[in-house]
């Protein structure tokens, strides 16, 4: 049953009834039907967070077999649950420019050999964004400093904040604005602003792609190319007159949910020993609570 203030709050913003469809479809706390990414076949995992597998078949150019799988979630920490909840994964060294891993590593009950994350504030540019070629670099350094392990690379392409000269000037008028507030800016009844989204958004993804491309010239074994979730970028997916922007946590069209699973070519595989953790810091780094503000948490 729900109050009389939560239908209020309902029949005034349409977009929480929607979710509240999704979330009512959804049962466990992360997308069971999606693929477990430490059970697939990899020396170096690439994930591009928010990439959608219907933009990345149109702007991929890299030699490679493509194919649509389904995400564990909708969202980062959902996509962490269902992957890394319960896990001594001690083969693997993940860098990242997302801190969520940081943040809910105790509460997963996680452990990777190594951690290193690239989201504090010496990597982050003016608009918050950590450049895509600084966790290039960090992971080309990490594959040479463990040869002997999985390397899980998190770009935070192509999420928001959008670095392309399009998306500066889109960043720049919506920054600093709730979700509601960013979805009234954008959702006007003639497709400017929603187009300009988009554009922000291929932007972003050709500018982690790019950097991607960097990173797979210079390291050994095999590669793939993935992604945690999607993004809503204005579609509509329900009977409701409204469109739908963001990736929401535990809500599950396909926009979110489907993602690509890039293999590409090799010559020679990587030989894989899992070795106990190296020491890592008591307490949550508050530089990873300050990089998911940049992003547009509420943490």
């Amino acid at each position: 049953m729900y109050s009389m203030s939560e239908i209020v709050e309902g029949l005034t913003n349409p977009h929480k009834i929607v979710r509240e469809f999704y979330r009512l479809q959804t049962r466990g706390d992360y997308y069971r039907p999606g693929i477990d990414v430490f059970e697939a076949d990899w020396d170096t995992l690439v994930i591009l967070d928010a990439c959608r597998y219907d933009y990345f078949s149109e702007m991929v150019d890299f030699p490679g077999d493509l194919s649509c799988v389904e995400s564990r979630g909708s969202a980062t920490p959902e996509w962490l649950t269902g992957n890394f909840r319960g896990r001594d994964l001690h083969d693997v060294v993940y860098v990242s420019a997302n801190g969520f891993y940081e943040k809910l590593r105790d509460a997963l009950d996680a452990s990777v050999h190594a951690w290193i994350g690239t989201y504090q504030s010496e990597y982050r540019d003016d608009v918050g964004a950590v450049d895509p070629k600084t966790l290039t670099e960090r992971a080309i350094e990490a594959a040479a400093e463990y040869p002997n392990k999985r390397l899980l690379v998190h770009y935070a392409q192509p999420h928001a904040p959008y670095i392309g000269p399009e998306g500066r000037e889109y960043w720049g008028d919506v920054r600093g604005l709730s979700v509601r507030e960013m979805i009234d800016e954008v959702d006007d009844p003639i497709d400017r602003k929603r187009e300009k989204l988009r554009e922000a958004y291929r932007e972003n993804l050709q500018i982690g792609l790019d950097a991607v491309g960097t990173l797979v010239d210079r390291i050994e074994g095999k590669t793939v190319i993935s992604s945690d979730h999607g993004e809503l970028l204005g579609e509509r997916r329900s009977l409701l007159p409204i469109r739908l922007y963001d990736h929401p946590r535990g809500v599950h069209p396909p926009e979110l949910v489907n993602v690509p699973w890039f293999e590409l070519p090799y010559d020679s595989r990587r030989e894989v020993v899992a070795e106990p953790p190296e020491e890592r810091q008591a307490e949550t780094d508050p530089a990873a609570i300050r990089n998911l503000q940049e992003l547009g948490y509420h943490v």
